[in-house]
């Protein structure tokens, strides 16, 4: 297995490690004190997890000492605190999570031509779930209608969309239901060609325009955020004037372990 580590700087490549991390190395039904949020647990769907730990060992080797103490010092400065999030991929199926660094050991030998040393990674997982690397996307073109259908199938357990809608007329009333929930918004601010950004990711609506963000979390007066279930998911989005455009549709979907 092929893994790698980012941080929000660079890529952290591991190329010689024991790698635990698998149903039987997740700890469950810890004691509350042993957990390192501050929310005391960890809230993945309907379940309440108390943790979720690994751990990787990384062996390095070099003859010189100058040499030995450059590579330990580029581990330690990329694991720094500073430089979150760390996201932590398997390249070998393409899924990634993010994790949380709870502790950096340094364990040391030294041979009789090189200098040896492990250095060992705890770590917590911030969610029960891994994401695809790369980022799935939907493109919906917009034909001089105000209703628009279409059906998108998922694989995994739920996703959080962020759907960006792109039209040549000034729109006023936006609609988007899904297959559990429905959004209504206010766009009074949105003129041809802007972009109406619904993010459910983050939690965010706005107007993207040429060189300005137009928040518009209060101007959704009816409804939430539009999620995508496993299997198939029918959306149909309205808007009070007939446009043209597109509509792009982009998720990660995320697996249990």
């Amino acid at each position: 297995m092929k893994i790698q580590i980012k941080n929000k700087n660079s890529i952290f490549e591991v190329f010689n490690f024991k790698y635990l991390f698998n149903y039987d190395d997740i700890e469950f039904n810890k004691k509350i004190e042993d957990t390192f949020l501050s929310e005391k647990f960890y809230v993945i769907g309907n379940e309440l997890l108390k943790n979720r730990k690994g751990n990787l060992k990384i062996h390095i080797a070099y003859k010189t000492e100058s040499q030995f103490l450059n590579k330990i010092n580029e581990i330690y400065e990329f694991f720094y605190k500073d430089n979150k999030p760390f996201i932590l991929q398997d390249l070998d199926n393409n899924r990634e999570c993010e994790i949380d660094i709870l502790s950096i050991k340094k364990i040391m030998r030294e041979g009789t031509e090189f200098i040896f040393s492990t250095i060992e990674i705890d770590f917590a997982l911030l969610d029960a779930m891994f994401f695809d690397i790369s980022e799935t996307e939907v493109f919906i073109n917009v034909n001089n209608t105000n209703i628009v259908n279409t059906n998108i199938n998922i694989n995994s357990i739920f996703v959080f969309p962020i759907y960006e809608i792109q039209l040549n007329q000034s729109i006023n009333d936006f609609f988007i239901q899904g297959e559990r929930e429905f959004i209504r918004i206010n766009t009074n601010n949105y003129t041809a060609n802007d972009k109406l950004i619904i993010d459910s990711k983050n939690g965010e609506v706005y107007i993207e325009k040429t060189n300005s963000k137009i928040d518009l979390s209060g101007s959704v007066y009816d409804g939430g955020f539009v999620l995508l279930y496993k299997n198939n998911n029918d959306l149909s989005f309205a808007f009070n004037i007939a446009s043209s455009g597109s509509i792009k549709i982009k998720y990660k979907n995320r697996y249990i372990l």
